[in-house]
């Protein structure tokens, strides 16, 4: 079964010297993650708070039209977030559901990150409902810290096809490889409202190394309305 809340991180080599956490290597991630949630020791453990929702955006592009959810894990040590379901009802202007788009939230803890969902109505979106629909065992404990990667020299250059895009490196700051970001790029006009939304993949980033990337506009917003940008990341796994 699944653990209760309040359950704090030990040493996963005792569930593997007694037998309980083989299927880490073998499983699927719900497998790792419940193996791994079930060798932890109810002892001084802080207690588990749920995902936060910090800000909500729909951002109707050209291309490509997305809700967009700016999710924060507030707990600030051991439980991190593992592909925790986020469920976003799309409403019109009178509040009725227009569709329900989704998405996935990895959060270390302390980290905030965007959650995008793609969205295919041909109606009049007005509004945004976000809620999280995470079980036992999308929390694991994780000693990654929220600051493991850095995003530097974000610029947004101008393109022939797309109107701009926007490049930048990520930096990893730990001891070993990462393999599997994706990456997350919020845009806002002078206002501080969202204008535009896009997502990109990074495959692999040795200790220490940096890579680039560059993201193109799909939102279709123009760069002259465009003041400020923002980046944010998810891993593929906290495991």
């Amino acid at each position: 079964g699944a653990p209760p809340d309040g359950w704090s991180s030990s040493a996963l080599s005792e569930g593997i010297e007694s037998g309980r956490a083989h299927i880490v290597l073998l499983g699927t991630p719900d497998e790792c993650a419940t193996v791994i949630a079930e060798t932890v020791d109810p002892v001084d453990a802080p207690e588990r708070m749920p995902l936060q929702l910090l800000e909500t955006g729909l951002v109707l592009g050209e291309f490509s039209s997305n809700a967009v959810a700016l999710v924060l894990n507030p707990n600030l040590e051991t439980w991190a977030a593992q592909g925790l379901p986020v469920s976003m009802r799309v409403l019109d202007a009178d509040g009725n559901e227009i569709e329900i788009a989704s998405g996935l939230a990895t959060l270390l803890p302390g980290q905030t990150s965007a959650v995008l969902g793609f969205l295919t109505t041909s109606g009049k979106p007005k509004g945004l409902d976000v809620s999280f629909e995470g079980a036992d065992f999308n929390w694991v404990p994780s000693e990654l810290a929220a600051d493991v990667l850095e995003i530097r020299r974000v610029e947004t250059k101008a393109d022939d096809v797309m109107g701009f895009v926007t490049t930048g490196r990520v930096r990893n700051l730990g001891e070993a490889p990462v393999d599997g970001v994706g990456l997350y790029v919020v845009h806002r006009n002078k206002a501080g409202k969202l204008i535009g939304a896009e997502f990109t993949f990074v495959e692999s980033i040795p200790a220490g190394g940096a890579v680039p990337f560059e993201v193109p506009n799909l939102s279709g917003v123009k760069r002259k309305q465009v003041a400020d940008t923002e980046i944010y990341y998810q891993l593929s796994s906290v495991l």
